[in-house]
Order: C-alpha cells, then sequence, then structure tokens
C-alpha cells in the first residue's frame, strides 16, 4: 500500500487500488478501480473527477446488470442501496464483538462492581478509623493537664493582679493630656493644652476653612 499526503493530482489517471489518500486533491482526473483491495480516501477533495471500473470491478458491475435484466430487480436494487448506505451484506458482515467489549458480560460487570464497592467501603472504614477512632483513643489515653500547665497558657502575657487599679491609671492619664496644661518636650516649646482650648484656637486662627478650601 502506497500513502499518498497533502499532494494534488491533476488530469491524471491514477489507479486507486490499495492505496491510502489522505488530504489529497484530485482535479480534473480519472479514478480507475479494478477490484482488488480498496483504496482509502480520508479528508481528499475532487474536482470534475471521473471514475471507472475495469478488472473485476467491471464484473461485478456486469453481474448485477445480468442479474437485473434476468429479472432480480428488488435484490439488485438492494445490494445497491446497501452499498450506497455503507451496509454490509449478511455473508461480509464482521463477527460481532465479545460480550466483555459490549457492555453484557454482566458477570464481569458484576464483579467489577463488587469490587469497587469493596474498595469503598474500606476507604470510607480507614477515614473514619484514623479521623475519629483514633484521635478519641489517643485522647482517652492522655492524662489530663491543668490549663496552666499547657504551652499555649504559658506564652501568654501575665496581667496584673491589680489590673482595675491599673486600669484607672491609664485612663486618669488620657485625660488628664485632653484637660490640662502640660510640657510633652520643653526645651523645643512643645506642650499639650486642653482639648476644648485647642478648638477655639483653631476657629480663630480658621483653620477648619483652610483645609475645606474655604467653604
Amino acid at each position: 500500500m502506497t500513502t499518498f499526503r497533502n499532494e494534488t493530482f491533476i488530469r491524471k489517471e491514477i489507479v486507486l487500488d490499495g492505496n491510502r489518500y489522505e488530504r489529497c486533491a484530485f482535479v480534473q482526473c480519472l479514478l480507475i478501480f479494478r477490484g482488488t483491495e480498496p483504496p482509502a480516501l480520508i479528508r481528499c477533495k475532487f474536482r470534475k473527477t471521473d471514475i471507472r471500473l475495469e478488472g473485476a470491478a467491471l464484473n461485478t458491475t456486469r453481474y448485477l446488470r445480468q442479474l437485473k435484466q434476468a429479472g432480480l430487480h428488488v435484490a439488485t436494487e438492494k445490494v445497491l442501496t446497501s452499498l450506497v448506505d455503507g451496509v454490509l451484506p449478511l455473508t461480509q458482515r464482521p463477527a460481532p464483538p465479545p460480550k466483555l467489549h459490549t457492555g453484557t458480560h454482566y458477570r464481569q460487570l458484576g464483579v467489577w462492581a463488587l469490587s469497587l464497592t469493596a474498595i469503598t467501603v474500606l476507604l470510607i472504614a480507614a477515614l473514619w478509623y484514623g479521623l475519629i477512632v483514633y484521635p478519641e483513643s489517643v485522647l482517652a489515653r492522655t492524662p489530663a493537664r491543668p490549663l496552666a500547665a499547657t504551652p499555649l497558657y504559658r506564652a501568654m502575657p501575665a496581667l496584673p493582679d491589680t489590673l482595675k487599679a491599673a486600669y484607672d491609671e491609664v485612663v486618669s492619664l488620657q485625660k488628664a493630656q485632653l484637660t490640662e496644661l502640660g510640657w510633652v518636650d520643653e526645651a523645643n516649646g512643645i506642650a499639650t493644652i486642653p482639648l476644648d482650648d485647642a478648638f477655639i484656637i483653631l476657629l480663630e486662627r480658621g483653620a477648619f476653612a483652610q483645609a475645606t478650601g474655604g467653604n
């Protein structure tokens, strides 16, 4: 068998028997088939191309013509129709594939189904034991420790015993910074003034009007 790929044939007589043509173009050609091994024509293009039968292929057409002339019109038309539709006669059809390849081998399908079911059950049991049963058994065998002995508790910052007094001291200091006069950096002339006085000074200097664009 000779294989031709991506070729263009122009004004040629070509004997197709036994050859393979892939994505070829035939322009004004004569395609000859002599009835030996059928050719393979895959995604080919034809333009103004004729066909001719010779040898055994021609004898087949003569045989069918004789049968039709003898009165077997229906049988002859049936053969021609089956050839056009691509349906093989019963004597030429290939043997059916084994049941194992067609999905009707129910015994084998049942074995595969049971195997998959068993594997699924085993996986679920392994996950249940590994995620639930085993951790619970480990926790049950581990002696309980007080919270103060855990690393997380030891890593927490220690709070003062007089938490209320420390809180009140911080609040008093913040209130004093907002309501009293005092030096922050006397050398550089940085001081704190009450919050109400600060607002009055800003209003007098027009700071809010400048920040909003004078509106």
